[in-house]
């Protein structure tokens, strides 16, 4: 039997580089009759999905019904997509029989098949269902200045599988190892702390799946302080009594996030201005105290502030003394 060319074909709606991130998306075309001058109304279009839908389905006719070009929608009737490669087929139909349509055939018919790939991909990064929140570290052993390692472990699943994860910390980061089902795990290794400092780690997972290395999940970041603290200056300040001399103490927790803890003492009574400045010299804060007696004090900094590096100049009667502390984000 000779093929013929009807000139009724279904032209489908363009879906970008073919590709869909769901299991039934939403697919529609036209269908039109190019045939003149005996072009005849059209009924519908059929269609099937050739992985799985076997019997032919009306599509939706949305717009422009009994005329030479209509608009319509595929029909999923409970069927859906497979991950990867699958083939939409759609053919259109005349309404009528007789002389008059395009072939002069007295039967109506059949348009063109259109056959078009749809490339279903996963659209959904990996599900991180839970990951170790650490508390902070704290030591007062003078001698120990290693702190950790610390291990994470994270449970992350997905439906085309997992790819790799990362652990990220600081500005370093870690591949995580698979090691049951779906339990991930690395370590944060051991960090330098020398006495009187602090530490803060940041840190937050990423997770890439399956579906060509190109959906990612990520955790918010996780905060934990180390801290290596002086046993010398707990015990001098603990002390009953006026201190010897005039100290300024180490900023706590330098780098500090949130809030800031500065200690000083006086052995005499004095006029102390505390001031806290940028590097280019511009005083952000200061506190002044008339005739302060003497002893051992505290100030506690938590006012918003932008990162970067700070210094704090205790000044008491003769004494002066600068540290340093390190804002961060």
């Amino acid at each position: 039997m000779d093929e013929k060319d009807t000139g009724v074909l279904v032209i489908g709606d363009e879906i970008p580089n073919s590709v869909v991130y769901e299991a039934t998306p939403a697919l529609s075309a036209r269908a039109v009759n190019r045939w003149t001058p005996n072009a005849t109304t059209l009924l519908g279009v059929i269609s099937n999905w050739m992985t799985g839908q076997e019997e032919w389905l009306w599509a939706t006719v949305t717009a422009g019904a009994g005329t030479d070009s209509i608009h319509v929608e595929y029909t999923w009737n409970g069927d859906a997509l497979v991950y990867g490669e699958n083939y939409i087929n759609a053919v259109a139909l005349e309404s009528q029989a007789g002389i008059t349509n395009n072939l002069g055939f007295g039967t109506p018919c059949a348009g063109n098949m259109m056959t078009a790939p749809i490339y279903y991909l996963d659209g959904v990064g990996p599900a991180i269902a839970w990951w170790d929140s650490l508390p902070d570290d704290t030591t007062s052993v003078p001698e120990d200045s290693l702190f950790g390692p610390y291990p994470i472990q994270a449970s992350i699943s997905d439906f085309n599988g997992v790819s790799r994860v990362v652990l990220y910390w600081n500005d370093d980061s870690v591949a995580m190892d698979n090691v049951n089902a779906d339990t991930f795990m690395a370590e944060i290794p051991e960090q330098v702390v020398l006495l009187g400092d602090s530490v803060i780690i940041d840190y937050a997972i990423s997770a890439w799946d399956d579906s060509y290395d190109m959906n990612i999940s990520q955790t918010s970041t996780r905060t934990f302080y180390i801290y290596h603290y002086d046993p010398g200056i707990e015990e001098e300040q603990n002390k009953p009594g006026i201190p010897l001399v005039y100290a300024l103490g180490n900023a706590y927790p330098n780098p500090s996030k949130n809030h800031a803890l500065f200690r000083y003492q006086l052995p005499k009574t004095s006029n102390v201005r505390f001031d806290i400045f940028d590097i280019t010299g511009r005083v952000v804060k200061r506190y002044d105290f008339v005739g302060q007696e003497p002893g051992y004090y505290e100030l506690r900094w938590d006012e918003q502030k932008a990162a970067g590096v700070y210094f704090y100049r205790l000044t008491a009667g003769e004494y002066e003394a600068t540290k340093k502390i390190v804002i961060t984000k």
